[in-house]
């Protein structure tokens, strides 16, 4: 039996995203405009109909942004303008002179970065242009108006989750931002407002919430605002002078400060109709002419204070109130004549959680008052004086949590404009007769958490005629009467669930033929009988889960509705399920029948379900799964058969569920693990095998691009046998050593394309017995071991080490080969300009292949191989800003017989390796020429390449991979042949026999050739005929 420590297996059988890689619109910038090559892991994506380009260069580790040249289009003539650049979640510490002068940015968005400096002409040449900018997350600790002077198109400007301390007097006193209406400064640390500090904008929008504002002086904001946010200070009382001549403010959001008291301001009178959001303060009394300096409220909110106590005439100089929250405080009592200047403007009042055992006195005065919300009080009854002018106009009624023992129906009658009624978690036993009066308009009933034993009486809801939503759940019903329900023929949810139900309600339903969603969990239902939802023609949701149920047979759900897409039957006793059970389900999408007794699936019992897509059969007792379990189910995503007590899946289980995504097979009795069903699962993303009996005798691990961001230490029972571990492009950001310490038989890791951010030398002390090591493609990584340290890797035999974000002074290529043993195949990275002297230390005695990277590579010295040695090696140089290899680099190969070169992308226009030699010699030591790629160059088909047509003469006789270097010459265009698709292979291979292009050659080589010998006389300057003529006239002679 396994460990706990062994059964967490998650990390061998969660098989995430291995299939397809989603499509994106945007593509890599090189594919789309020329830019400089720090460019060239950004990300482009063309805007609206001119092809203007949004430019994507986030998670760079660039100090400073680089220098934006010209952006020329893919055909290298047309200029492309940069209409958005965004550069998130990297390394600038500051932004630089002329940044993005050369862009035409509308948007930029610095986000989440470490600026702490912004030259004064950082956005130099976009002052008609720049609309928004996002300077989000950063180390600024002042606003950097200087850089932002002329920014006169400038709308949005975000400074949110800064270190901003100070706004000073006159900060933008001389700035030309006429049209910035938007100003973010949240999250900052700003303490006080002063005066003159923001005067001087034409602001609309000002947020300032999350600092530690205190107070806001005297004419120390933007007159023209009419939204401020500034919640979460430390403000002790309203700003009044600071917003006396805001004539146009219309949001105020003062929440979750320190004001304790409310108080007019004698100098100051808002006008005009607002919202003043005062919730979440510390605010004990509403004292009389506490609101004397406002005269209109759209909504007031005063939620989650501490109110005990509200003055009569606290709200007398408030002409107009529409809506007010008093929630979440302590308030006992409302006085009579408290709203009596509102009782024909306020439609909008909430009471919920506080101490109200009666209804208000207060809201007597109240007539055209519409929604009231009395949740979580403490009231006994509902009386009717208290709500008789507003009752005809309230359509939404709350009073959950209370402690109601009866309907209140003489409250309730005349309510003719109601339509939401709530009186769940009350103590109400009975409905009688006349519980609800009578309601046209009610469309949702709430009777949840009440003490309901019975619904026998066919006249309770007669009235509800446009009754939509009824909830019963959490009663104790035992019985429905079989017209319960009969008047309710618009209802289309009825929740049954929680009650003490002991039969399916099959008689009580008949009627309800546009119900959508039925619910009856959570009773003592034992039998589902035959046809039992055959009226309910629109049910859509069907959950009788945690029941009783003991078998589904073949007509259960015969002539059911054709909609149904959700059944539920978890949590049941079912044993049985009948052969055709489902089959009359077209519509159905999910299927739960976990937590049951099932043995056996019978062929028919899940088949021919068109729409479904998931499956669940966890918890059952299931056995065996045949072939023919899951036919026709094309469009299955997610089957559990999760603890069961299968052993094996047949071969063609899946073969009818092409959509299988996700696949739970944990906790089951598997002792062998065979995959062949997983060849017809062609869409698999999850595969879960965790928790069976499947030998620990693991080798060969493959868990490549996943998500997985962890491996863990309870994964080494599984681990420790491992010889290959190939983790490569998952999100793992550390791999402890003390998992690789008992990983002893480890040879092979991959761990390329990953998030993992140290590599140290611990780690590499684990590795005594690797042979091969891939660490390539990690984009967060900050630290390797020094290079004395990769000595411990004494049985390496393979190294892939290339684009990382390190600096010369963190990765020494040449003293890292130093220390190694003699390695067979070497992958790295040059990140210098020239290769030179990088590989003179290494023991290359044993290499036998070697790839040259290097973004910043430019040159190769002649001596750069010299050391070079064995019978066949291949090299390859790609992905650099080579131009051209010195003809002399193949004399100093000296100890080479046979050469295999390849030169992908690079920036080779013209390439000529036998300058003293003859095809296939590379040099005077014998060295053969033995294979040439040279795709993705901008190679030049001239004359001075026709060697390669000799040394296509010899291969076509010699070489054993003919095949193979045909493929590459024919991939390989010739370029500065606009519009003509000539190739290496067509234009060099002509005519030679068993050499065949794909491509027919535009010109030949001899064509070629003759024209450059100057034979065409058109073809050559004037200066050139008498020479030629000279020269003829002499051969004569």
């Amino acid at each position: 039996m396994f460990t706990e420590r062994y059964i967490n297996r998650i990390l061998l059988f969660l098989l995430q995203i291995i299939i397809n890689s989603r499509t994106t619109i945007a593509t890599k910038c090189i594919n789309e405009i020329q830019l400089d090559g720090q460019f060239d892991s950004c990300r482009c994506t063309k805007v609206g109909p001119e092809g203007h380009i949004s430019l994507n260069c986030d998670n760079q580790q660039w100090i400073t942004v680089p220098s934006i040249h010209k952006a020329f289009g893919s055909n290298k003539k047309d200029i492309v303008e940069i209409v958005a650049i965004s550069i998130k979640d990297g390394f600038l510490m500051y932004i630089s002179q002329d940044a993005f002068r050369n862009s035409s940015a509308q948007n930029i968005d610095l986000s989440q970065n470490f600026i702490e400096n912004i030259n004064v002409n950082a956005f130099r040449g976009l002052e008609d242009k720049l609309f928004q900018l996002l300077l989000n997350q950063n180390s600024l600790s002042a606003i950097p108006y200087h850089s932002l002077t002329y920014l006169q198109q400038l709308r949005y400007l975000y400074l949110q989750q800064n270190q901003i301390t100070d706004i000073p007097p006159q900060t933008f006193a001389n700035v030309k931002l006429e049209n910035l209406k938007y100003l973010h400064l949240d999250t900052n640390k700003i303490s006080l407002i002063q005066k003159g500090a923001l005067t001087n904008l034409p602001l609309q929008v000002l947020t300032i919430s999350n600092n530690k504002i205190t107070d806001l002086e005297k004419d120390s904001i933007s007159k023209s605002l009419w939204f401020i946010d500034l919640k979460h200070n430390l403000l002790q009382h309203i700003p009044y002078l600071a917003l006396k001549e805001l004539n146009n403010l219309k949001t105020l959001d003062l929440e979750s400060n320190n004001i304790t008291h409310i108080t007019a301001h004698k100098e100051v009178k808002f006008e005009k109709e607002m919202t003043l959001l005062l919730s979440n303060n510390k605010i004990h009394f509403l004292p009389s002419g506490a609101f004397d300096s406002f005269t209109q409220f759209t909504k007031l909110d005063l939620s989650y204070n501490q109110i005990s106590k509200i003055d009569e005439q606290a709200f007398r100089s408030i002409t107009k109130l529409e809506e007010i929250n008093l929630s979440y405080n302590n308030i006992a009592h409302i006085p009579v004549r408290t709203f009596d200047n509102q009782e024909n403007s306020l439609k909008k009042l909430n009471l919920e959680e506080n101490d109200l055992h009666s209804l208000p006195t207060g809201l007597k005065s109240l007539s055209v008052l519409e929604v009231l919300n009395l949740n979580s009080n403490k009231l006994t009854d509902l009386q009717n004086d208290a709500m008789y002018k507003f009752k005809r106009n309230l359509t939404e009624l709350l009073v959950a949590f209370n402690r109601l023992t009866e309907i209140p129906y003489d409250v309730l009658e005349g309510m003719d404009q109601l339509k939401h009624l709530d009186l769940s978690k009350n103590r109400i036993k009975d409905l009688d007769d006349i519980a609800f009066g009578s309601l046209p308009n009610l469309v949702r009933l709430n009777l949840a958490g009440n003490f309901l034993r019975k619904i026998t009486n066919n006249h309770i809801f007669n009235s509800l005629r446009a009754l939509a939503y009824l909830d019963l759940s959490y009663n104790r019903l035992k019985i429905l009467g079989k017209t319960a329900f009969e008047k309710l023929t618009g209802l289309e949810s009825l929740f049954l669930q929680s009650n003490s139900l002991v039969e399916f309600p099959r008689a009580a339903l008949s009627g309800l033929d546009k119900l959508r969603y039925l619910l009856l969990d959570h009773n003592h239902i034992k039998t589902i009988p035959n046809f039992a939802v055959q009226w309910l023609t629109h049910l859509e949701r069907l959950s009788l889960s945690r029941n009783h149920i003991q078998s589904i047979g073949e007509k259960t759900f015969r002539a059911a509705p054709m909609q149904l897409k959700s059944l539920n039957l978890g949590y049941n006793q079912i044993s049985e399920l009948s052969s055709r059970a489902f089959d009359s389900l077209p519509s159905l999408e999910q299927l739960l029948l976990n937590n049951n007794l099932i043995v056996r699936l019978l062929p028919q019992t899940i088949t021919n379900l068109n729409a479904l897509r998931d499956l669940t059969l966890a918890y059952n007792e299931i056995i065996d799964i045949s072939e023919y379990t899951f036919v026709n189910l094309p469009h299955l995503e997610h089957l559990s058969l999760a603890h069961n007590d299968i052993r094996q899946i047949p071969r063609m289980a899946f073969s009818s569920t092409p959509k299988l995504e996700v696949l739970d097979l944990s906790y089951n009795n598997f002792k062998h693990f065979d995959s062949d069903f997983l060849e017809t699962a062609i869409k698999l993303i999850i595969l879960d095998l965790s928790h069976n009996k499947i030998s620990r005798s693991l080798k060969h691990l493959n868990i490549s691009r996943n998500k997985i961001y962890e491996i863990q230490p309870n994964d080494i029972e599984l681990l420790k046998r491992v010889t290959v571990l190939d983790a490569s492009w998952n999100d793992i950001v550390e791999i402890k050593a003390d998992i690789l310490k008992q990983m002893t038989e480890l040879e092979y890791l991959d761990l390329t394309g990953n998030s993992i951010r140290i590599i140290t030398a611990h780690q590499l002390e684990q590795l005594d017995q690797l042979e091969v090591l891939k660490i390539a493609h990690l984009k967060n990584l900050e630290q390797i071991p020094e290079p004395f340290q990769f000595a411990k890797l004494r049985n390496l035999k393979q190294l892939e080490i290339h684009n990382l974000p390190l600096s010369e002074f963190q990765y020494n290529i040449s003293h890292i080969l130093q220390v190694l043993p003699p390695l067979k195949i070497i992958d790295i990275e040059i990140i210098e300009p020239e290769l030179k002297h990088q590989l003179k230390r290494a023991d290359l005695r044993l290499l036998r292949s070697i790839t040259i990277r290097g973004k910043k590579l430019k040159q190769i010295a002649p001596t750069a191989f010299d050391k070079l040695r064995g019978y066949r090696l291949e090299l390859i140089i790609r992905d650099t800003e080579i131009t051209n290899i010195p003809p002399l680099t193949f004399h100093t190969m000296h100890s080479i017989s046979f050469l295999s070169l390849s030169l992908t992308n690079n920036k080779i226009q013209r390439f000529n390796p036998f300058t003293h030699t003859k095809p296939p010699l590379l040099n005077q030591h014998g060295t053969i020429l033995e294979r040439i790629n040279l795709e993705g160059n901008p190679v030049l088909c001239t004359c001075e390449m026709q060697w390669i047509k000799q040394w296509l003469e010899y291969t076509s006789e010699h070489s054993t991979q003919l095949e193979t270097i045909q493929s590459d010459l024919d991939k390989t265009e010739c370029d500065a042949r606009p519009g003509i698709q000539d190739t290496l292979l067509s234009v060099y291979g002509s005519g030679i026999p068993g050499i065949k292009s794909q491509h027919i050659p535009t010109i030949t080589v001899n064509e070629m050739c003759d024209r450059y010998l100057g034979f065409n006389g058109q073809n050559y300057p004037q200066i050139t005929k008498p020479i030629l003529v000279i020269l003829f006239s002499y051969l004569v002679l």
